[in-house]
């Protein structure tokens, strides 16, 4: 499924700290809705409660994306986790003041809230988090503060229901 929330919010360049962007697409909470730095995730919810993630109701948008109770966590830009480092050009954001390659860029949600929008390197990409991000565009931390990569999420399964509780 192909839909996202949009957060709107300046992209700065890992390398130089010059603007490169205005807004990131991500999958977590409710989904096809519209955020800027400080805001609260959203949660589609009816008169049932909050839905399920990954649950359709039939006939009814948006969905929910991810765990709710997941407070702490890094939410990847699906356009930029594609990198490959043995293709040192392949990127969708370049950075137009010293053309530093953008491999990724994550909402930062803490507390339930949207505190800033980070960019990575592509070496700090699998330095840091010890994967290519495309395997998931989620990363949540540990009970111990370590990153976690939320593989299980890239292709999450989803569920179809007639309606909610």
């Amino acid at each position: 499924m192909a839909d996202f929330a949009e957060i709107k919010g300046e992209l700065k360049c890992w390398k130089c700290g010059r603007a490169c962007d205005s807004m990131i697409e991500i999958q977590w909470g409710k989904l096809r809705n519209s955020y800027k730095l400080g805001d609260e995730i959203r949660w589609f919810k009816i008169e049932g409660g909050i839905v399920p993630p990954f649950t359709i109701i039939k006939g009814r948008r948006p969905w929910n994306f991810g765990d709710p109770s997941i407070l702490r966590l890094l939410a990847f830009d699906g356009k930029l986790y594609d990198y490959d480092p043995s293709e040192s050009e392949k990127t969708k954001i370049k950075c137009e003041t010293c053309n530093a390659i953008l491999a990724g860029a994550a909402a930062r949600i803490e507390g339930g809230h949207i505190v800033s929008i980070d960019t990575y390197s592509p070496q700090q990409m699998y330095e840091i988090f010890g994967c290519d991000i495309g395997k998931s565009n989620i990363v949540v931390y540990d009970k111990l503060g370590q990153y976690l990569v939320k593989t299980e999420w890239y292709d999450g399964e989803f569920r179809t229901i007639e309606e909610f509780p």
